[in-house]
């Protein structure tokens, strides 16, 4: 069996370090991760077809790969234009408005899933109930524990070890094994979060740069 070359490995720690100063610093970010958590909370207990359920996670992947190119475009434009200037207000307001566009194509395609699925909601809600009780739960502790970072230096892990066991349990009620499975990478990787939450107070406390939280 052959290695990951170390290249691989630095490439992989590079991309979700990107991830986690984007996440803790873009509270864009935070946003698209909260709605996306909440999608899989409300979409693990629903029998979607195959397409469906490819045609959701696809547009997910796209808003977070959107938001991620939008904030990397804004360090760039930063980059090379420190001071306020209209062609730099206007490259980041086009690249904020992208984002916002494949935000809305992806809740308008949710609602017209959920259209289809409320025949099978009023009739099988109980079904749904348990699983909804819990992962909702799992989302509302995680959404706490992203209010908490912004307003406190130390980051908790009673947030994380809350909302992944309540995760967790709704695990026997998941009719749509993707969505919990995204749910529960979402709730490990923005778990890193802790990790450069922590070091941003390190570097700050050293006198290091760190860029501050986004308006």
């Amino acid at each position: 069996m052959s290695r990951l070359s170390p290249s691989f490995l630095a490439s992989l720690g590079h991309a979700f370090d990107g991830w986690n100063k984007v996440l803790a610093t873009q509270r864009n970010m935070r946003i698209h991760v909260g709605v996306a958590l909440g999608l899989c909370a409300l979409c693990t207990p629903l029998s979607l077809y195959a397409e469906e359920t490819a045609l959701l996670l696809t547009l997910v992947g796209l808003v977070f790969a959107a938001e991620l190119m939008n904030s990397a475009f804004e360090a760039c434009v930063d980059l090379c234009s420190p001071l306020p200037h209209p062609l730099a207000k206007l490259a980041k307001d086009a690249a904020a408005a992208a984002v916002l566009v494949l935000a809305l194509t992806a809740v308008a395609a949710f609602f017209v899933l959920f259209a289809r699925q409320w025949p099978f909601l009023q009739n099988e809600w109980r079904q749904c109930g348990p699983a909804w009780v819990l992962l909702g739960c799992s989302w509302l502790v995680a959404c706490a524990e992203w209010a908490w970072l912004r307003h406190h230096r130390v980051a908790s892990p009673f947030f994380r070890l809350v909302a992944t066991l309540l995760w967790l349990g709704g695990w026997p009620y998941a009719l749509n094994l993707p969505f919990w499975g995204l749910g529960a990478f979402l709730l490990g990787l923005s778990g890193f979060q802790q990790k450069t939450k922590n070091r941003q107070n390190y570097e700050e406390e050293k006198g290091g740069v760190w860029e501050g939280e986004a308006s």
